[in-house]
């Protein structure tokens, strides 16, 4: 999973955001953390994406205890 800055020139937003390539967290098989909006561009659901990596941390915290 890369990190990007994604320059937005969108009414909305303006200015530059970092975030994840959508296709690539979909690889991933997790469900409900992209979507695919009504024009077919992807989209990551940030707020489904977080107790994933809540999860993440708290494993290779684990694995980094049981090494000391």
């Amino acid at each position: 999973m890369r990190l990007v800055v994604i320059h937005s020139l969108g009414s909305l937003v303006k200015g530059d955001d970092t975030g994840v390539i959508a296709q690539e967290i979909e690889a991933l098989g997790l469900p409900g953390v992209t979507e695919t909006r009504d024009d077919g561009t992807k989209a990551v659901r940030y707020e489904k994406l977080v107790p994933v990596l809540i999860q993440a941390i708290k494993e290779l915290s684990a694995k980094v205890d049981a090494l000391s």
